[in-house]
């Protein structure tokens, strides 16, 4: 597969339900508000929920102690596999994709129709270039069709597989889904420079 030197915010706005905290924050920072966002995180940090705290302190970089928070989380709520997805996405984003990938099996044993959790089984597989990314992507958006982020990685696989057909088709689809998809509006991008076009559209 070709590497494509676009950077892909994977680690931005996972859209998990409205219950999951720091919905608010992630919106700030994908608004590019990074102070506002810093200190929703900051407040967030503060909380005397697990989870809650957990999200708050991921927010402002202390991944250590969101990494603790998350174990008393998972204590507190073990029947939750939201909770599991998103200690998972934090171990993914530092680069622990074993730890990653058993949080999220995890969160299928508990809710065999977790969409988060098979994207982020897709996730661990695309870090590999495996070719499981895109059929647990595909789970994903069958069990939640308006997973964005699941359509969007789609787009980055078919890309990453020299098939920018297939990507700008890919790519569209998550933008039907979400106007402000940055990603798809990455690979867009990158599909018109790879064919030496302008893609100022994209940029824009």
């Amino acid at each position: 597969m070709m590497r494509v030197g676009v950077v892909f915010l994977l680690a931005g706005i996972a859209l998990l339900a409205e219950t999951v905290p720091g919905t608010d924050c992630r919106q700030m920072l994908h608004y590019g508000k990074r102070d506002q966002a810093k200190a929703c995180f900051t407040r967030l940090a503060q909380s005397r929920t697990p989870w809650a705290q957990a999200e708050g302190l991921w927010g402002i970089g202390d991944f250590g102690g969101a990494n603790n928070a998350y174990k008393r989380a998972v204590a507190l709520e073990p029947k939750n596999p939201d909770v599991r997805v998103r200690w998972g996405r934090l171990f993914l984003e530092r680069f622990n994709a074993p730890d990653a990938e058993n949080l999220f099996k995890e969160a299928l044993e508990i809710n065999e129709n977790s969409a988060p959790a098979y994207l982020g089984l897709a996730l661990v597989a695309a870090e590999g270039y495996s070719s499981k990314a895109a059929e647990a992507a595909e789970k994903a958006l069958k069990l939640d069709p308006k997973l964005v982020e699941a359509q969007e990685l789609l787009a980055k696989v078919a890309l990453e597989d020299n098939n920018p057909t297939k990507a700008v088709e890919e790519a569209d689809a998550a933008l039907k889904i979400s106007p402000e998809a940055l990603d798809a509006l990455a690979v867009r991008a990158s599909v018109e420079l790879l064919a030496d076009h302008s893609a100022d559209q994209w940029f824009a």
